[in-house]
């Protein structure tokens, strides 16, 4: 899945990752199959607020989270899925080993 549009390649990535961190909230522990993932955000809660945002379409949300993927910004939390607007969790490098 990949969208490139001239709204998404001009959006800067920096900017969008402060945003995102500063969201109230949005990075925190949680919980799935008794399994603790510290300082991560779900995938389906950064696709909806990447649309609002940002005005981008589904895919363009889902292909900047990817983008966010490929440069090492964001991982999912036991990097076995690429984004994916779903309950996945995903987390920044710089949170890893916060608790």
């Amino acid at each position: 899945m990949s969208a490139e549009s001239s709204r998404l390649n001009a959006l800067d990535l920096c900017e969008v990752t402060q945003r995102m961190r500063e969201r109230p909230n949005v990075i925190r522990d949680r919980k799935f199959h008794g399994v603790i993932y510290p300082a991560c955000f779900v995938g389906s809660d950064a696709v909806a607020w990447l649309k609002q945002t940002y005005q981008l379409s589904e895919n363009e949300a889902m292909t900047l989270g990817q983008r966010m993927i490929d440069l090492f910004i964001v991982h999912h939390v036991v990097d076995q899925r690429p984004f994916r607007d779903g309950k996945f969790f995903y987390r920044f490098h710089q949170d890893e080993g916060v608790r």
